[in-house]
């Protein structure tokens, strides 16, 4: 099993499950739908952390409305705003989301001196032969869909030993997979939904062999909490292939933390007072003080990985 899923695990089933069972409260019917929502600030030289951002999203009302409510109050994304909307804030502030950020600090390079082009290989194998043993078991009535990952292994494998193979890319789409399955499996565990639509914004990370990244994500998550095999007592989770636009105002939400975050010198709350008027109104109103949301932390040091989550209070 990942390792950095497991440490994951083990800090939000740890720090953030009573948070996030708090937010799940009003919503205890066995048949709400969710949108897992996106977005990423990666390899920006101006910005300190990389950060991938995920929210939360009940499926509360028609999508069209949700879109245009978002639309009217942050019709930019962060990167080409000029300020933040209040009716944006009470909306990613409003009791039907919740948002996770997992930042790694630009130095470490994505995780590079834990998270190894070895392990990387070894998991993807690892991955591969869960599908085998499931196709031969029939334990989760998913062969073709397992077989169909299978083949996506098999090009990854012989992309890895080519000279020209993108070490950090894969790494990207795994970190990806990892977050999102460690956040399936928070939901899992705290209620019933039953379906989970996966939204990203649409880049490499997402496009490159045929969505990978949400293969790695849906195994780690039908793995938790064993990694004998997968169970077929989950809830339906789905992957958006819409067309890049069409959720772009939903992906506004997690483009708003994943940027404000990247942004963020961690060790130095004085920095706050630096930033762009854009980014200390989205501080202030929404991640200082805030009860729904998760901001992890994964740094690497002398090749040993640590996770905090970490909470900014005034």
């Amino acid at each position: 099993m990942n390792q950095i899923l497991l440490l994951l695990r083990e800090l939000l089933e740890k720090k953030e499950n009573e948070s996030f069972k708090n937010f799940l409260k009003p919503f205890n019917s066995p048949n709400l739908e969710w949108y897992l929502i996106s977005d990423y600030c990666i390899d920006d030289t101006n910005k300190l952390n990389d950060v991938f951002s995920f929210s939360l999203l009940l499926n509360h009302d028609e999508i069209s409305n949700i879109k245009d409510f978002i639309k009217a109050g942050a019709p930019k994304d962060i990167k080409n705003a000029k300020d933040v909307g209040v009716s944006f804030l009470s909306y990613v502030n409003s009791s039907v989301i919740y948002h996770f950020s997992f930042i790694i600090p630009r130095n470490n390079k994505l995780l590079k001196g834990f998270y190894s082009k070895e392990m990387m290989t070894s998991e993807i194998s690892f991955i591969n032969q869960v599908c085998e043993n499931s196709i031969i078991d029939n334990t989760t009535g998913l062969n073709d869909y397992l077989k169909d990952v299978q083949k996506r292994i098999k090009q990854i494998k012989i992309e890895m030993q080519r000279p020209t193979f993108n070490e950090t890319l894969m790494r990207k789409i795994l970190l990806t997979g990892i977050f999102g399955a460690s956040i399936a499996n928070l939901l899992k565990i705290n209620s019933t939904p039953s379906k989970v639509l996966w939204i990203s914004d649409r880049d490499a990370i997402i496009d490159k062999y045929d969505g990978f990244a949400f293969d790695f994500m849906f195994m780690h998550y039908l793995l938790l909490p064993t990694d004998k095999y997968p169970s077929k007592d989950k809830f339906e989770f789905m992957f958006s292939n819409s067309g890049q636009t069409f959720y772009d105002e939903l992906i506004r939400i997690p483009d708003y933390y994943a940027g404000t975050l990247a942004s963020i010198d961690l060790n130095d709350k004085r920095q706050l007072e630096e930033l762009h008027n854009k980014h200390k109104t989205f501080v202030r109103g929404s991640i200082v003080n805030s009860i729904n949301q998760a901001n992890i932390k994964l740094e690497c040091t002398d090749s040993k990985l640590s996770v905090y989550n970490t909470k900014w209070v005034i």
